[in-house]
């Protein structure tokens, strides 16, 4: 069993959900499915959201509330979906890794979270969220270390290795993974219900795209339910 815990300084401040999907063969090629699901979810906020600031996209403001309510500027440091849209409204497109982080991507423009993706086999121990603390962070994918004195962070046993703007080198999917977590964060207006809902819209998705299969679940709200596990021996 992994435990998974929120601390109790992020109390009434957030909620996250958490799937285990495994039995999956992550590869550069996508399927015919994702390809077409990427073309559509593009094609779809630019047709929804052109023209307007993302001050003005309702679905953008559940991730602006969370990183304000542990007061993180998210027009300085953007939740990921946030910059995924913009990166689209801007003339561009999803970036292409792999079936698993592309897969990712689609489901974090239809719900409009952050999303983190992890490499379970690289997670070492227990998971624990919160605050990082003094000289704390991690390598980030792409883009150099990034600091986590003061923000959300996701800690093993090794340290910090996930937040909601970007994930570390470390625990990346790549092509060996073959199960993975997938972490969605919100602001505490969520209720565990509404995040059961988005779950399982990831893991319909992930079914979709990568095949394999759900193997298991959690949910948690700092101050309501401030630890679940999930079976990691699949």
């Amino acid at each position: 069993m992994v435990a998974i815990s929120v601390d109790s300084s992020l109390a009434q401040k957030l909620v996250v959900g958490v799937l285990l999907h495994a039995g999956i063969e992550v590869q550069r090629q996508r399927s015919p499915a994702l390809d077409v699901a990427i073309r559509d979810s593009e094609d779809e906020v630019r047709a929804v959201y052109v023209g307007k600031k993302p001050s003005e996209i309702d679905g953008l403001q559940a991730a602006r509330r969370l990183f304000r309510s542990i007061g993180a500027d998210p027009t300085r440091m953007r939740p990921a979906s946030e910059a995924l849209l913009r990166r689209i409204l801007k003339g561009g497109s999803l970036p292409r890794i792999n079936s698993a982080v592309d897969a990712a991507n689609v489901v974090s423009l239809r719900l409009l979270l952050p999303i983190g993706l992890y490499d379970a086999d690289k997670i070492e121990g227990d998971i624990h969220l919160r605050l990082g603390r003094d000289t704390e962070g991690y390598d980030r994918i792409g883009s150099g270390r990034l600091n986590l004195h003061g923000r959300i962070g996701l800690f093993d046993d090794r340290g910090g290795f996930g937040n909601p703007t970007g994930d570390s080198l470390r625990t990346r999917v790549d092509d060996g993974t073959e199960r993975l977590f997938v972490f969605l964060f919100a602001p505490f207006l969520f209720s565990l219900e509404s995040m059961e809902e988005q779950i399982d819209t990831a893991a319909r998705s992930m079914q979709e795209y990568l095949g394999g299969h759900d193997a298991g679940r959690a949910f948690l709200a700092a101050g309501v339910r401030e630890k679940d596990s999930i079976e990691s021996g699949i």
